[in-house]
């Protein structure tokens, strides 16, 4: 709808949508921060009317977010006895907590959720929210306060709700502590950019954890591993974990981040061959590997405050910039595989892509919407 739509056309969208007893996905996308026009159209697209819905996405933030979104969301939601999935990207200053979505349905009523979603927003598992989530099997978690991710996953550790499909964006000893009390479940593993500012040696004991007690207990049944922090530690590729990884037999897609510059701490001029190698030779042995995905992961002065405006989602390449150098020498060093080598194998060769900067298979930008949009 549109500022200068007449008030019978702007009733007739309006009636439309309201009389479509079988839609069963709602999709909001706003087009932009400060789109005036935003209220008037929410002000007359009665949501609130919607039932029956099964998945609800909403992504971006508008003037009168809360009476316009969250609350009518509330009551398409209270209408809603077999909604299942549920995301909700915010990126604005003082978002609403995920709970106001859900005061208009009775916890004594719960929902069936099997997939959620939430960036930008704030939420506690309380007493509002826990019952609706019993049969949780998605779970994404992107620029979310850390005290709460931490809380959430212990609180789905106490309640023993195990997940098969996890994104997140940072770790902590709750969250290991959360994978290392199940194993065979975990299907999709994405640990994503790490840019929060932990500690250079908290973060790389976290790793050593993770790659030495935490991972061997799921890598049988994942599908999907992407690890790739944008900076360098020991969250990144090492060749010694290839052996590890071929355990995954049923592994399909793997992204990881190689250090720029410098690998695992050696100066010698072959350890950026021995880790592309190391690759090669785990994507000639896992049969059911069809993509891998190489990030370039940037040096950092951890020191420094963390900033926020790198280009995360920019592929023209500069040969002066460091970043596209490297991730052109990752290409090169892929290229020269020899083909002998490759014959030994018969089958095709997975899709190897390389990117010097942040692209990644979930959430595309800083601005959280991207990853839903694409879905």
């Amino acid at each position: 709808m549109h500022k200068h739509d007449l008030a019978w056309a702007r009733q007739s969208v309006t009636d439309a949508i309201v009389s479509l007893r079988s839609l069963r996905n709602l999709k909001l996308i706003f087009p932009c921060r400060g789109c005036w026009e935003l209220p008037m159209i929410m002000d007359v697209l009665h949501i609130n009317q919607l039932s029956n819905l099964q998945k609800i996405s909403i992504f971006g933030e508008c003037k009168n977010y809360q009476s316009l979104i969250v609350d009518r969301i509330a009551e398409a939601i209270a209408k809603s006895p077999f909604l299942t999935h549920f995301k909700v990207a915010y990126h604005s200053y003082d978002p609403p907590p995920l709970q106001d979505f859900f005061t208009k349905r009775s916890p004594k009523m719960p929902l069936h959720f099997s997939h959620v979603a939430v960036a930008g927003m704030g939420f506690c598992l309380d007493h509002r929210l826990l019952p609706h989530l019993r049969a949780l099997r998605s779970l994404e978690l992107i620029d979310i306060k850390p005290k709460n991710v931490a809380e959430i996953y212990k609180t789905l550790a106490r309640e023993r709700i195990f997940l098969s499909h996890i994104v997140i964006d940072n770790v902590f000893p709750e969250f290991l502590d959360y994978l290392s009390l199940h194993a065979g479940i975990l299907v999709e593993l994405s640990i994503l950019y790490l840019r929060r500012p932990t500690p250079r040696g908290e973060l790389d004991a976290l790793a050593e954890r993770f790659y030495g007690y935490v991972l061997p207990k799921h890598v049988k049944s994942l599908e999907l591993l992407n690890i790739s922090p944008i900076f360098c530690c020991k969250w990144c590729f090492n060749p010694q974990h290839c052996s590890m990884f071929s355990q995954a037999k049923q592994l399909r897609s793997l992204s990881v981040s190689f250090p720029e510059s410098r690998i695992f701490g050696i100066q010698e001029r072959n350890s950026l061959d021995d880790a592309v190698s190391s690759m090669m030779q785990l994507s000639l042995t896992s049969h059911f590997l069809t993509k891998i995905q190489i990030n370039v992961a940037k040096q950092r002065e951890w020191y420094r405050p963390l900033v926020y405006d790198i280009p995360w989602h920019s592929h023209r390449e500069d040969a002066s910039n460091p970043l596209d150098f490297f991730a052109q020498s990752i290409r090169r060093r892929f290229r020269s595989f020899s083909f002998s080598d490759k014959r030994v194998y018969h089958r095709p060769l997975p899709q190897i892509e390389v990117f010097p900067r942040r692209y990644m298979y979930a959430y595309e930008s800083v601005d959280k919407r991207a990853s839903f949009i694409k879905k």
